[in-house]
């Protein structure tokens, strides 16, 4: 149909405005990250300079970015809202288009709603920082950004093989390197990889050298800024801090799901395994259904037909869900990428001529999606990083389901292109039925965020609860009982209480994890807190669930709790004491 392109574009901008209106003000968490970078922007604001005078892990693109907005807006979480849409809507874009590549357009926007549901707009736990528009980190957001623009660019560039499409591929990884440095390398050295087997059998070689400039290019745009700043010690201990297991070791084991391995292993097996049967079932179901509809010498009209598959496919898709929950679904991206890019790399080194670049493409596709799931391996889900880290992964899921698997299949059991069409639209009915449970789950999520708080800096919406009417009870504290010039170190995270006070943290250390300690010894923790003369110390329960559930003062940083005790007089307690009991409380510190 002739208008068939407008109506995919309609529905996928009605997703988008009404998850954008359901969720409003509902994002990000109160003490857990998610006012990190708007602090940082702000501090930037104020006239300090990233790595130099304050500690930050990622690149200084998005933070400068943010600050430039500050700057015409003013000082509001509503910047940083604004950002994240904006985010939000060019990776939509994004995603669609590369996923056009290789899917008609009803599956293309099956991906795009799959994606909006559940991870742009996902909210599946009580942190809620693991969405698109207000992030745990908008380095990483950022960063994925870029990413898939970069995906876009090359796989246009192998198709069509002309000179623009690389430079915008060497624009997009550029930007990506000062989004999130060492997560950018990563890709860039799987870029050049794929451009070198790709220039093997034609022996274009030189163009291998183009892909060398983002890299240069990222690394001068470091150096000058860290010269002009004097950050390079900073900004080494930041990198540094990034990529050493000191204190993470564990951490990582659980994100990527090598903890328990054996589980791991055994979860995307069965993910996959129920999954490969579920589809299969439903191909061999429309062939057995309409052979024997035929047989009988029936006719039935297209609506009856397409009403029968949608029957069959709700069956199966109940069935699936049966055997699994639905947060397992991309348990098995592991296997499905791996099967991906060997499939594909077989089919460009020795089939057709005819359709080596689009073998290659796919081959590209499917090797960016393994490496950017690498780190949450056996944990693929859309919470945690998978929010940012799955969605390249989530088109491989299509295609596979798509074009791959079925090309198997029909080796086995051949059927005719109409019923093809109907088992197509089965998959299809079955890829949506299986966004349901996530969408359900974020709506509820969502819904419970009914207390609203309108402050200088912006609204907010939480949950209803004690954490956050001890929260802004300790923010009103500081407001009524301290001078604006008064300064406060919140531990071990809270970022946000300084954010919503407007009381300054002059450290170089805004939050105290517990691998820091195992960096960095307490004494000089100690040391920089006499060195700022912090007028204010508070302490709130924040337990650090990645690393074990440890708690500052009771599980790490006893050394620097008791010092704590012994230099600043306890003034306030809001709720329970922290580092005594596990419900949440705030005590407030004042300098004796």
């Amino acid at each position: 149909m002739k208008y068939t392109k407008y109506i995919n574009y309609f529905i996928i901008a009605l997703t988008f405005f009404y998850l954008l209106y359901l969720s409003w003000l509902r994002w990000g968490n109160l003490t857990i990250d998610t006012f990190r970078d708007p602090w940082f922007a702000y501090k930037i604001i104020e006239g300090n300079i990233m790595y130099k005078d304050f500690f930050y892990l990622f690149g200084f693109f998005p933070l400068y970015f943010m600050s430039f907005f500050y700057r015409i807006f003013g000082i509001n979480i509503h910047c940083f809202i604004f950002i994240g849409i904006l985010v939000t809507f060019i990776s939509t874009i994004l995603i669609y288009r590369i996923s056009r590549l290789f899917l008609n357009r009803a599956f293309s926007t099956l991906v795009i709603l799959n994606f909006l549901f559940v991870f742009a707009f996902g909210c599946y736990s009580y942190t809620g920082i693991f969405n698109f528009i207000l992030p745990y980190s908008i380095a990483s957001t950022f960063f994925i950004m870029f990413v898939f623009s970069a995906v876009l660019f090359f796989i246009k560039f192998i198709k069509k093989e002309k000179s623009k499409y690389l430079f915008w591929w060497g624009v997009s990884l550029y930007f990506a390197f000062l989004s999130r440095p060492w997560m950018s390398l990563v890709i860039w050295v799987v870029f050049l990889v794929l451009a070198i087997i790709y220039t093997f059998r034609d022996r274009k070689f030189f163009l291998v050298c183009y892909f060398f400039l983002p890299a240069l290019l990222s690394l001068f745009s470091y150096w000058f800024f860290l010269y002009i700043s004097d950050g390079f010690i900073g900004f080494k201990e930041s990198m540094t801090s990034a990529l050493s297991l000191s204190g993470r070791g564990e951490r990582e084991a659980m994100i990527s799901g090598f903890a328990n391995f054996y589980q791991g292993l055994m979860g995307v097996a069965k993910s996959f395994f129920y999954q490969i049967a579920a589809v299969a079932l439903l191909y061999v179901g429309c062939t057995s259904l309409f052979s024997i509809i035929r047989r009988a010498k029936m006719k039935l009209s297209r609506f009856t037909e397409y009403t029968i598959t949608a029957a069959l496919s709700l069956s199966v898709c109940l069935y699936l869900l049966k055997l699994m929950h639905h947060f397992d679904q991309y348990l098995l991206m592991p296997l499905l990428i791996v099967l991906g890019i060997c499939s594909y790399f077989f089919r460009f080194m020795f089939g057709k001529d005819t359709y080596r670049k689009e073998y290659f493409s796919l081959f590209a596709l499917f090797s960016i999606a393994f490496i950017l799931i690498l780190r949450i391996v056996f944990t693929a889900t859309p919470n945690h990083y998978g929010f940012f880290l799955l969605p390249i992964g989530l088109i491989c899921y299509y295609i596979f389901f798509v074009r791959l698997y079925p090309s198997f299949l029909d080796r086995i059991i051949s059927m005719d292109k109409k019923r093809k069409e109907c088992y197509f639209f089965g998959l299809a009915v079955m890829l949506i039925l299986l966004v349901f449970p996530f969408a359900k789950r974020n709506y509820v999520n969502y819904l419970r965020k009914n207390f609203i708080v309108i402050t200088e800096r912006g609204s907010i919406r939480s949950f209803n609860d004690t954490l956050t009417l001890r929260f802004w009870e300790a923010v009103l504290y500081l407001k009524e009982n301290t001078s604006t010039n008064s300064t406060v170190f919140v531990l071990p995270q809270g970022e946000s209480i300084n954010f919503f006070s407007s009381r300054d943290n002059p450290t170089r250390y805004r939050s105290i994890y517990p691998k820091y300690f195992k960096m960095f010894s307490e004494d000089s923790f100690v040391d920089m807190l006499n060195e700022n003369k912090i007028d204010y110390i508070l302490l709130l329960n924040r337990f650090f669930f990645e690393y074990g559930g440890q708690c500052f003062g009771r599980d790490y940083g006893e050394e620097a709790y008791s010092w704590i005790r012994d230099n600043y007089k306890l003034i306030k307690t809001i709720g329970a004491y922290p580092c005594v009991s596990n419900e949440f409380g705030i005590a407030i510190f004042k300098r004796k």
